[in-house]
């Protein structure tokens, strides 16, 4: 187990590779700006787009690469309102805690977050659709994508059949 208190002043790939083996691991499979970002938020700092000026590290599209990491890498978390509507990303001490002790417990709690979100996404989604199509269309295109996807519109029972002149 890991103990914040006794981590260096600056955490680097090289103590992780030391006393942290499994974390060192995850990290260097990162591409280079995330692990950036991560090594940040682990140091303590924070992270924000370009030009901000609230945050300790400031990133080209930081949005969409914190993102990948909560998205992808199941990491944990904070964002902070700064300014108005604009936040700043960074981990508490409990998110770091657990990224370096309790990795597969967190991993398992984001992906729960994630996956909850991404349902009220698709939900917003499906009742944006509703306005715009109406019930009826919508229905449509459920029951045609349904017979694609399960082969059964190829089935003889949709043929067309010519009339035969009797």
């Amino acid at each position: 187990m890991i103990n914040l208190h006794e981590l260096p002043t600056l955490i680097t790939l090289e103590y992780l590779e030391k006393l942290a083996p499994a974390a060192f691991e995850e990290l260097v499979r990162m591409d280079i700006i995330h692990r950036s970002i991560l090594l940040a938020w682990l140091n303590g700092q924070s992270t924000s787009p370009i030009g901000r000026g609230y945050a300790d590290v400031e990133l080209d599209k930081e949005d969409a690469k914190h993102s990948h990491l909560k998205m992808k890498c199941f990491i944990d978390y904070q964002s902070k309102r700064e300014v108005g509507l604009k936040v700043s990303h960074s981990m508490t001490e409990l998110q770091r805690f657990e990224f370096f002790n309790k990795r597969a417990a967190q991993r398992e709690k984001v992906k729960r977050k994630v996956k909850k979100e991404r349902e009220q996404r698709a939900k917003k989604s499906l009742v944006k659709i509703l306005e715009q199509l109406g019930i009826e269309q919508v229905k449509t295109i459920i029951v045609t994508e349904h017979l694609k996807v399960t082969g059964a519109a190829n089935e003889p029972v949709f043929d067309k059949e010519k009339p035969t002149n009797g």
